[in-house]
């Protein structure tokens, strides 16, 4: 995701509506960002199949925050027939596209391992994109996902696993790449501002919140 949001919202509360309008935003800059950073390397048809892959994704991510599991691995399947060339780069964009609306899935079927493992992936996935076909646009998308496993843990009892990956994130997000698990640090583009910040520092302090409940 970019960095291209008004800094002017810094520490502003957003509300629901905001939030959403920033995130239909930063998906569109995603979309842009992946063209051209592929464009070079790939037929413009197969990049558009990798946006296609990330629509479907979403609404079935939708499905599955809706409760609606069954037709979230519907479109999942559906997804997951879709054909790419055989191509490393295609591929690893795939995967960040693709697996954490797995885990999602996984996740909201309660099995956490397997969410955990499709975010471990996904992860690495963009780790090669960013390590190795220069695709520098990631920072927000990572931190999301990472911010994502620390969810998974909280959720599961592992607050205190939860509250320590939420610190580093907390660190990673004002600036310190140090505290990054996932490789690939010295790409990162922080510290976040804007926006960017607000609405990770916003999914942290939901798990930190919920952490803390169920230490109390």
């Amino acid at each position: 995701m970019s960095r291209r949001f008004d800094e002017s919202q810094v520490g502003a509360t957003m509300d629901v509506a905001t939030l959403r309008d920033a995130e239909l935003r930063a998906g569109r800059q995603f979309i842009a960002d992946q063209f051209t950073t592929m464009s070079s390397r790939h037929d413009p048809e197969d990049i558009i199949t990798l946006q296609v892959l990330l629509d479907y994704g979403q609404e079935a991510a939708q499905h599955a925050k809706a409760g609606d599991l069954l037709e979230a691995r519907r479109l999942l399947a559906a997804v997951d027939a879709i054909e790419l060339p055989d191509d490393e780069e295609l591929s690893a964009a795939r995967e960040l596209s693709t697996l954490p609306v797995h885990a999602l899935v996984h996740w909201k079927e309660g099995n956490s391992e397997a969410a955990i493992a499709d975010l471990a992936r996904a992860l690495d996935a963009g780790r090669m994109l960013a390590e190795e076909f220069g695709h520098g646009y990631l920072t927000v998308k990572l931190i999301h996902l990472a911010s994502n496993v620390a969810r998974v843990d909280q959720s599961q009892g592992r607050s205190r696993e939860a509250l320590v990956q939420v610190s580093d994130l907390r660190a990673v997000i004002d600036g310190d790449a140090a505290k990054w698990r996932y490789g690939a640090a010295s790409m990162l583009r922080v510290p976040l501002k804007g926006v960017e910040h607000n609405i990770i520092d916003m999914q942290l302090e939901r798990t930190t919140t919920l952490a803390a409940q169920t230490q109390a």
